[in-house]
């Protein structure tokens, strides 16, 4: 039987919201948020000019988070918010610390208008030897229907 994390980021609340609602659909699966050491602010805008530079200098900050049986998962559930058309530094930080061989990975990408960006294929150049599966791309949490996208993106990508 396959092993499912789903693993996440979120500042506004907005993908830990879809992670939840993610990690009821499939019942048995694994959830771990992304913290990191020194957290962003929250005041918004001081955030914000935080992560664009970190977007563009692509600094990885230190993360608290990790996953001790990261390898008896089949399944990686990767779910970031959009920041500068690319995932939230920490989760590339996450994403550089394990070995992704065999793995299938099924991102999630929550947007504030952004699209998805270049989030998939920043995923996959962290993920080497991972199959990296299609990406659910939601506005904010996904809306009133997010119970169905989800319910159908997980039937077209988990085996």
């Amino acid at each position: 039987m396959s092993k499912t994390l789903i693993v996440y980021y979120s500042y506004t609340g907005n993908t830990k919201i879809v992670a939840g609602k993610v990690q009821k659909a499939i019942d048995s699966a694994d959830m771990l948020e992304i913290e990191m050491e020194k957290p962003y602010s929250t005041d918004y805008d001081t955030t914000e000019r935080q992560a664009d530079r970190e977007t563009r200098e692509a600094f990885r900050p230190p993360i608290t988070t990790k996953c001790e049986k990261f390898n008896e998962y089949d399944y990686v559930i990767v779910a970031t918010p959009n920041w500068f058309n690319t995932m939230a530094p920490c989760v590339a930080t996450f994403l550089e610390s394990y070995n992704w061989s065999g793995k299938k990975v099924l991102p999630i990408c929550t947007n504030g208008g952004g699209g998805v960006g270049h989030v998939v294929s920043d995923i996959k150049n962290l993920c080497q030897g991972a199959e990296v599966k299609e990406a659910l791309v939601l506005y904010n949490d996904g809306g009133a229907d997010v119970e169905n996208k989800i319910s159908n993106w997980l039937f077209n990508n988990l085996e």
